[in-house]
């Protein structure tokens, strides 16, 4: 029977790991790291298979849910309800991805979300909304589909979101109010996704997805719940992303 073994620069790389680990406070970065330290071995091993680069997110914010009430009143049956309207965000990010066959596929990204929503939209000179920005995780698998045009490939994706608030305002034509101190600091949620990968020098990719994200639970805290405001972050974008890959000797990525 044959065992498997780790080599000696694998072995180095563990250690390496586990001494920045005990160094590490923030417990986001944490789990980054943490994540990095596990798939070490199997890219050390399979690189032809794992793939890294940036992205870019281009889209409209809103919130879903409860309806608001008027600022300052509390929820009675004859106050007046605002929905929310959708406004402009983006963002940008590590994404890896780590293809268990020529099929499935694993995919983390990492990186900065501004979200959001416009309210009291009668008001269109003033201007109105909520201006959220986030350090999103996203973790999920990918489902590619046979060859389409040339050796483009249609996937499909779906996973699990974490969101962790950085800063967040209620924003006019006139000033801006932080108001981080009637927010909820981590919002959890899940998202879904359509796109298509497009082979680069033979071993890269440039993937276009189509993105739809979605929160579990309502954003305000404090004075702002307690007033019967609530709303759940939902994002729908396009993602943009060139992903390097890497080429073993004697064979490609495919």
């Amino acid at each position: 029977m044959k065992t498997k073994t780790i080599s000696n620069l694998q072995y180095a790389k563990i250690k390496d790991c586990s001494l920045l680990l005990s160094h590490c406070q923030s417990p986001i970065a944490y789990c980054l790291l943490l994540i990095a330290c596990c798939l070490l071995p199997i890219i050390s091993s399979a690189q032809s298979k794992f793939m890294f680069g940036q992205y870019y997110s281009f889209g409209a914010s809103s919130m879903y849910g409860n309806k608001m009430t008027m600022a300052g009143n509390t929820m009675t049956s004859g106050a007046p309800m605002i929905e929310y309207g959708l406004k402009l965000s983006g963002g940008t990010g590590l994404r890896s991805e780590y293809l268990l066959n020529e099929k499935i596929g694993i995919t983390l990204n990492a990186g900065y979300m501004q979200r959001g929503s416009k309210f009291d939209m009668d008001m269109a000179d003033y201007s109105p909304r909520y201006r959220f920005s986030y350090i999103d995780i996203l973790l999920g698998a990918k489902y590619r589909t046979k060859e389409l045009i040339g050796k483009s490939k249609l996937f499909f994706s779906l996973g699990g979101s974490q969101h962790t608030l950085i800063n967040a305002y209620r924003v006019n034509s006139y000033n801006a109010v932080n108001i981080m101190d009637d927010m909820q600091m981590m919002d959890w949620g899940a998202f879904a996704g359509i796109g298509i990968d497009l082979p680069v020098f033979s071993k890269d990719v440039l993937q276009v997805q189509l993105l739809a994200n979605s929160g579990f639970k309502s954003v305000f805290g404090g004075v702002m719940e307690m007033n019967g405001i609530q709303g759940k972050n939902i994002l729908y974008g396009l993602q943009v992303s060139y992903l390097l890959g890497f080429k073993k000797k004697g064979g490609e990525i495919k």
